[in-house]
């Protein structure tokens, strides 16, 4: 049989202790599992501990990526409405009249009120606690 490691013999240890009560709570007693059991046991624990942990990692990752897709198109809103800005004013300062700017400065003001929901709503919808990463197994 091969040589567990010291969180491997903690679980077997409690899954024994699991089955002990288990056991007891049974209206007839059950033959006591074989090693062989306990071992499969284990190890469909450790596999599904495995798979949670590439989820979770896989989740983090295509988060972060969204925030940065969010954040770069807010930038990029940012930059858009800031040259419609100076668009209006250098079509002021070339003689424009307000009336004349007024279809510019509504476009401005629509992409810059959409930029500014559009960020509000990473922090609104982002929990406060950041998520740890998982503890490094040794």
């Amino acid at each position: 049989m091969p040589k567990l490691t010291r969180e491997e013999a903690r679980l077997l240890v409690t899954i024994r202790r699991l089955l002990v009560l288990y056991r007891g709570y049974m209206p007839t007693p059950s033959p006591a599992p074989s090693e062989a059991i306990l071992q499969r046991i284990l190890k469909e624990i450790m596999k599904m501990s495995e798979t949670f942990d590439t989820e979770m990692t896989q989740l983090r990752n295509d988060v972060a990526a969204q925030n940065t897709v969010i954040s770069s198109a807010t930038a990029a809103f940012e930059g858009l409405a800031a040259r419609l800005a100076a668009a209006e004013m250098a079509a002021k300062t070339a003689g424009a009249t307000d009336a004349q700017v007024a279809s510019l400065a509504a476009v401005r003001q629509s992409l810059e009120s959409n930029t500014a929901a559009l960020a509000a709503a990473v922090p609104a919808n982002t929990s406060a606690a950041t998520i740890a990463p998982p503890p490094a197994q040794t």
